[in-house]
């Protein structure tokens, strides 16, 4: 159950919002001041957002009171009348604004929103990339989506565990036994070389009823890889152009709308960079780091890209309008999307909005960077600043790339890292083989030295064809 404390001390403010949270799994709380807010959160009852009538201009500058002492989501309301309040709340740490006049049911969504981005900063859980882009292909691994140029590639299981298998080492050939063993889970036999064939070709045969693009090829009739020809350099693109600068990452806006954003966002010190397609965004995601991404959402189809965005980042995700669609705000919300801007070409509240949705991350992220320095598995304790390694009293002595290694399993909390990921990341680019296997045999000396006694429990699990996690 969500709690939210409201703030406010005019009867009416109430009776407008108790029907809104009747039935839901979110519980209203409501007291006259905000001094009276501060000596309930003084109590330590936890509430997921806060809700400030700002309607008198005393309460704009206790919001700052609160902000020093709390991190929990604040909505400011105020009317539209009054825009010099709704600034000066945003600037003085609101994170959101509620127009007086939108209705009961938007006002819900908007709560929804900040509940689940503060949730998920809260629990300060590292994203893997479970979305893979190649070339105009998309592939969700976490829904089992696919799609190719925008349009769905409907896949059976085994069809969809081959490509997740080859897109997740790209650079890999794979023989007909080392995807049988990883997709049907062992037993392969010569006679069963014609089971992959078969598959593999129904595989290629749906992709190229969407496209002419050929993404897997048959490698010297020994097994498969990815096409190299569509292999795209990793290039990062740059967090901002502007020393200092936070940037954000557009998608959907036509030119003239892009430069507009450009315009009114320089003014805060954030730059934009802009995607021209979808993919194009997946990949620069993967790329840069982004303090928060605009998505051009007019029309249910413009939403497309949020569930996908939402897989590869916390970043806050706002979606802007020229209308003022109740539906498609909703629709915004549930797919994933933070927050919903009606600018209704004039991109009013923009700069305010966007700073504080890019505050609000980056507090979080501060947090968890000062939290994460040291890490504790049972009698494992690893302190990223010295880059030291301690089971129970006894130091481990690691290699940088043990260290390293052992860093990153951690970093994902029980989640699988790719044999690709780690690669990637600890040889930065330079990894010299065909195979995993020097991975793995440095994975196994790591092991071995976490090993102190015969006792020692097994911090480290291979999942095979996959990468490693930590154990349960």
């Amino acid at each position: 159950m969500q709690k939210i404390l409201a703030v406010s001390g005019n009867v009416e403010f109430y009776l407008k919002f108790i029907p809104v949270f009747t039935g839901s799994d979110i519980s209203l709380r409501m007291v006259m001041s905000v001094n009276d807010a501060l000596d309930m959160l003084a109590q330590k009852d936890e509430f997921s957002v806060i809700l400030i009538d700002i309607s008198d201009s005393t309460c704009i500058e206790q919001i700052k009171e609160i902000r020093l002492k709390y991190t929990i989501p604040l909505i400011a309301y105020a009317s539209a009348s009054k825009p010099e309040y709704i600034t000066d709340a945003m600037q003085n740490g609101a994170d959101e604004y509620f127009d007086s006049d939108e209705s009961g049911e938007s006002f819900f969504s908007s709560v929804q929103a900040l509940c689940r981005r503060y949730s998920n900063y809260g629990n300060k859980k590292k994203k893997s990339h479970s979305i893979k882009t190649l070339g105009n292909m998309i592939v969700c691994l976490n829904t089992r989506r696919v799609l190719i140029s925008g349009k769905n590639l409907n896949l059976t299981t085994k069809e969809f565990d081959m490509l997740a298998l080859l897109i997740r080492n790209e650079n890999r050939h794979f023989t007909y036994e080392a995807i049988y063993n990883d997709v049907w889970d062992g037993g392969y036999r010569d006679s069963l070389k014609n089971t992959i064939w078969s598959s593999m070709n129904r595989l290629n045969m749906k992709i190229k009823d969407i496209t002419s693009v050929k993404y897997i090829i048959n490698d010297h009739e020994s097994g498969y890889k990815i096409n190299p020809e569509i292999l795209v350099k990793k290039n990062s693109k740059p967090i901002s152009d502007i020393q200092n600068a936070e940037a954000i990452l557009a998608i959907g806006y036509a030119d003239d709308e892009f430069k507009t954003l450009e315009q009114v966002l320089s003014v805060c010190d954030i730059v934009c960079h802009r995607a021209e397609s979808l993919s194009d965004a997946l990949t620069m995601l993967r790329d840069g780091r982004y303090s928060l991404i605009a998505i051009k959402g007019d029309v249910s189809e413009g939403l497309i890209p949020v569930m996908y965005v939402r897989e590869m980042t916390l970043a806050p995700v706002l979606v802007t309008s020229n209308y003022d669609d109740m539906k498609i705000k909703s629709e915004a919300i549930e797919k994933g999307a933070d927050g919903y801007l009606h600018i209704n070409g004039a991109f009013e509240f923009l700069c305010e909005t966007v700073s504080a949705m890019i505050r609000r991350y980056n507090e979080y992220s501060n947090c968890e960077k000062e939290e994460l320095s040291v890490i504790s598995f049972g009698e494992l304790t690893i302190n990223k600043n010295s880059r030291r390694v301690f089971i129970g009293d006894h130091e481990i002595d690691l290699t940088l790339k043990e260290f390293d290694i052992l860093s990153l399993i951690t970093d994902y909390k029980g989640e699988v890292i790719t044999y690709e990921q780690l690669t990637e990341l600890v040889w930065k680019g330079n990894y010299n083989s065909d195979s995993y296997k020097p991975l793995m045999v440095l994975v196994g000396k790591l092991k071995d030295k976490l090993k102190i006694n015969e006792n020692s429990p097994e911090y480290i699990v291979n999942i095979r064809g996959m990468g490693y996690r930590l154990a349960s």
